[in-house]
């Protein structure tokens, strides 16, 4: 028979199909020293860092949505969605 509405996106993990929105755990470890610990989850990818490791003290610094480096250039400063939404290398 048929079930009743909701759980659709449970269905589809079950599924196995893909689904618009966050389908992934965030690393249980800093990408930068590989220590666990206090970690700031990037907003748009599976990456963790620790604060210190980010060069800030206070999380205040950080905007309410977060990025991690790797969505934009530290050569640059061009941001991921500016080269077509994709992480990217400068070419700079």
């Amino acid at each position: 028979g048929e079930q009743g509405g909701g759980g659709g996106r449970a269905a589809a993990r079950e599924a196995g199909r893909q689904f618009a929105g966050r389908d992934y755990d965030h690393e249980s470890h800093c990408l930068a020293c590989w220590d666990g610990g206090e970690l700031v989850c990037c907003d748009y990818c599976p990456c963790a860092y620790h604060l210190a490791c980010l060069g800030h003290e206070d999380a205040a610094d950080l905007h309410f949505t977060w990025s991690c480096p790797h969505h934009q250039c530290g050569e640059c400063g061009r941001k991921a969605a500016q080269a077509g939404g994709l992480l990217f290398r400068c070419a700079v």
